[in-house]
């Protein structure tokens, strides 16, 4: 037998690895974009445009094949449709977050936030009191996290107006941007922990 056939995975498995090769895929479309941009050589051109035609058309088939893996578990399905009915939060952050951050829901709004890797942490040395700043975090998701915050601050009325009120107070825009990424994670918190009350009551 071939080498990459394996017995079937579990529904969990099979989601996660999904969204792990989706995540790969999307990573060589980006830096082969940006190579392009800079090839003079008309048929390395043609050749790094093809190849980012054949990703971009991979990448939606797993798009698919992540969305028919979902559908097929209620559970799954109506937690994925809790998810994306939260302005900015698109089907590739909602099935991260089903693959990759499991506890959603079960959690306090801290531990949510550290989970991402956006819950702030001080820097303090007896009386030097040093600024904030975050660490540790699940890397990947949060990388996701942040473009589903982007879009928040523009779609989300709340996100744009806390964004708007930090920015409004002096606050950089990169941290203004990590405030609203823990706000959106406890709001995603909440609503998963009361969507899963509802459903166990």
């Amino acid at each position: 037998p071939a080498p990459w056939k394996h017995e079937r995975v579990d529904a969990r498995t099979e989601l996660g690895q999904h969204v792990t090769y989706r995540r790969a895929l999307q990573s060589e479309l980006v830096a082969l974009k940006n190579q392009l941009h800079h090839l003079d050589v008309p048929a390395l051109a043609a050749r790094a445009h093809k190849r980012i035609l054949a990703l971009e058309h991979e990448r939606d088939e797993i798009d698919a094949a992540i969305l028919d893996l979902i559908r097929r578990h209620r559970d799954k399905h109506a937690l994925y449709s809790l998810l994306i009915a939260v302005p900015g939060v698109g089907p590739v952050l909602a099935a991260t977050l089903i693959a990759n951050m499991r506890e959603l829901g079960t959690i306090g709004r801290r531990q949510a936030a550290s989970l991402i890797g956006v819950a702030p942490f001080a820097d303090d040395s007896g009386n030097r009191h040093g600024q904030r700043a975050i660490a540790g975090g699940r890397r990947d998701l949060r990388n996701v996290f942040y473009m589903a915050t982007v879009a928040a601050t523009r779609c989300n009325p709340p996100i744009r107006d806390f964004y708007k009120r930090l920015r409004a107070k002096g606050k950089p825009a990169k941290l203004a941007l990590t405030a609203c990424m823990r706000k959106l994670a406890v709001i995603l918190n909440a609503k998963v922990r009361d969507h899963l009350r509802q459903a166990h009551a």
